[in-house]
């Protein structure tokens, strides 16, 4: 609640447990609606997305989350699992996606969302498909259902690349800065006085006992838009050589060495084929 109340430019009076907005107070909870519209904003993707919907945008891929796990992906039990499968019911009824979420799940009757979702909530994951994706592929490409709009849907690249190059900046400086204009976040936020960043990392820290970066992860390839840009950010100073390796299709490989014998992937191919 509290990311759409600073979204809609709202303000939470914690004490008097009132809303502020457009210069009225309401007391909470809200029995109806005070806004039915508000002015799109190029940052707020969902709202282009609902847009590309309505002009016969057929997505290729949707983006998923499993509502067993929170975004740390922590297993969720108990209250909190409930929480958030009633959060998703919701954003679903009350969001752009209705429609579409619905078909997704197989569920032509909106009312029993919530009874179709509590049934599986025991289950080891519970996937539900959240937005449709404008970029798909590891290659990050704009969706060719997309591209068959034509000039109607010519806009959808210029406001994902915008995005992009606003999510680089904010990688470097931050989107946040203190009383004296210095980045709270990024990484000009983790410059130490000797003019280097560290790259702290837990080698246990990540689900499943895998690597966990901090502060510096996840920067983009050089092939990405503006990857080159923040790579070339990076350097370990004169007389010296920066060397960087990563696996290459790990769980690939490993899952090969184990299934290595033809019989027992035959058997496996067949087992798919008959489900």
């Amino acid at each position: 609640m509290t990311n759409f109340i600073n979204r809609v430019g709202a303000v939470y009076n914690e004490e008097a447990n009132t809303l502020s907005f457009e210069g009225r107070d309401y007391e909470l909870p809200l029995q109806e609606g005070i806004k039915t519209s508000l002015p799109g904003s190029i940052d707020n993707l969902d709202h282009l997305k609902a847009y590309l919907l309505e002009l016969g945008w057929t997505p290729m891929e949707w983006k998923e989350r499993d509502l067993t796990k929170d975004s740390k992906k922590v297993k969720l039990q108990g209250e909190k699992l409930d929480a958030t499968i009633m959060r998703y019911v919701d954003n679903t009824l009350n969001g752009p996606f209705k429609k579409y979420r619905l078909e997704l799940l197989g569920i032509k009757d909106e009312n029993k969302l919530a009874g179709f979702l509590f049934d599986q909530k025991d289950k080891f994951s519970l996937m539900v498909p959240v937005s449709p994706m404008i970029r798909i592929g590891t290659e990050k490409k704009l969706c060719p259902n997309l591209t068959k709009l034509g000039e109607q849907a010519e806009f959808a690249l210029d406001v994902t690349e915008y995005l992009t190059y606003k999510h680089r900046k904010n990688s470097i400086a931050g989107g946040k800065e203190d009383e004296e204009g210095s980045p709270l976040t990024g990484y000009l936020s983790q410059v130490r006085p000797d003019h280097r960043i560290s790259t702290p990392a837990d080698t246990l820290g990540a689900n499943g006992g895998r690597y966990k970066h901090r502060g510096v992860c996840n920067v983009p390839r050089v092939s990405s838009l503006g990857g080159q840009v923040l790579r070339s950010l990076f350097g370990c100073g004169p007389g010296r050589m920066q060397l960087g390796f990563d696996f290459a299709s790990l769980e690939a490989r490993i899952q090969g060495h184990f299934l290595r014998k033809n019989l027992m992937i035959v058997l496996i191919l067949k087992l798919k084929f008959l489900q």
